[in-house]
């Protein structure tokens, strides 16, 4: 069956569009950092074999701080790269590009609402009124065909190209 499936590419671009905020994690030490958000399209052609791209907003960097004698350091991903993506569980749902780099769920309002951020791609803000991840979620399935995201990860239909950037973003604590 997943032959009948449709391809979709994620494309992280490199480009800094806007910013958020994320807290430390696992140690949340109480402070909240300063990160930027890039553009992420989706593109594949759909049921109707039309071409559609959309584009949503991602958080792809974090701060980590192992415990609260640790320093805080930016992590994420800063190289170029390709993945297959597969279907994991945690938090209700997310892809896996490898390890555990996922893209998740994130924050609905990123400028206000941190989130705990190691580095994974989290899809943040609302699209039309809904939460940007359901409707990535969404259309992620419907560009492939599938009718869930499970069949979708196995298939290995669903992939990811990451652009780099030169350099992780400094650590900015957001006032």
């Amino acid at each position: 069956m997943s032959s009948l499936l449709q391809p979709v590419v994620a494309h992280v671009k490199s480009k800094e569009v806007d910013w958020g905020v994320v807290r430390a994690y696992p140690h949340d030490n109480g402070h909240t950092y300063k990160v930027p958000v890039y553009d992420m399209e989706v593109s594949g052609l759909g049921p109707s074999a039309t071409a559609k791209t959309t584009v949503f907003k991602v958080i792809r960097f974090g701060v980590k701080q192992s415990s609260a004698s640790d320093t805080p350091t930016v992590v994420g991903l800063k190289d170029k790269q390709v993945h297959i993506l597969s279907r994991v569980d945690y938090m209700e749902g997310s892809w896996q590009l490898y390890g555990n780099f996922l893209i998740h769920d994130g924050a609905n309002n990123p400028q206000k609402s941190a989130w705990g951020q190691i580095g994974c791609i989290e899809v943040v803000g609302m699209m039309g009124g809904k939460d940007a991840w359901k409707v990535f979620e969404a259309l992620v399935l419907s560009l492939s065909g599938a009718k869930t995201a499970a069949k979708l990860g196995k298939s290995g239909k669903f992939s990811i190209k990451i652009d780099a950037v030169a350099t992780r973003p400094p650590l900015v604590e957001h006032s």
